[in-house]
């Protein structure tokens, strides 16, 4: 008696090349990720854990006076603008997320005159993590089930 496997090789086959290749499943990744940068906007840093520092009382009332009723790192809109749609570059095993605006390091990291106020978290909530496991485990289960 012989087998023929040469149909279920060529869906491991396929399977293997999935696993290995995320980037289909990029621009779900980049969905939530985007969200996720609107709510560290939103909260003003207290998504990724830690509220950002406020503003020096000095900057306050100017920015009262020039941008009123906008939260902190938002004034005219183009920093949260260029975060909450950055460009990506996903690659198979890897996404390269760029916010394209040349002050965000400045926020990011903070300078000698000011705090660091982080767009992207240093450690993302445990919820984000979770959201992500199941996006990518929901988007594996679909690869699976296509090729078997």
């Amino acid at each position: 008696m012989s087998v023929d496997a040469s149909r279920a090789h060529r869906k491991l086959r396929a399977l293997n090349v999935a696993l290995r290749d995320w980037r289909p499943f990029w621009p779900v990744a980049m969905r939530i990720i985007r969200a996720w940068f609107g709510l560290q906007f939103e909260s003003e840093g207290a998504f990724g854990g830690a509220k950002w520092a406020p503003l020096t009382p000095d900057y306050a009332a100017y920015k009262a006076s020039q941008y009123p009723g906008k939260s902190i790192l938002v004034a005219t809109g183009k920093l949260k603008r260029a975060a909450t749609a950055p460009t990506w570059h996903g690659r198979p095993t890897s996404l390269e997320i760029v916010i394209a605006d040349a002050v965000a390091i400045y926020h990011q990291e903070g300078t000698s005159s000011m705090p660091a106020r982080p767009i992207i978290p240093h450690e993302f909530p445990l919820s984000a993590h979770e959201e992500l496991r199941i996006a990518a485990e929901l988007y594996l289960t679909e690869a699976v089930r296509r090729l078997l």
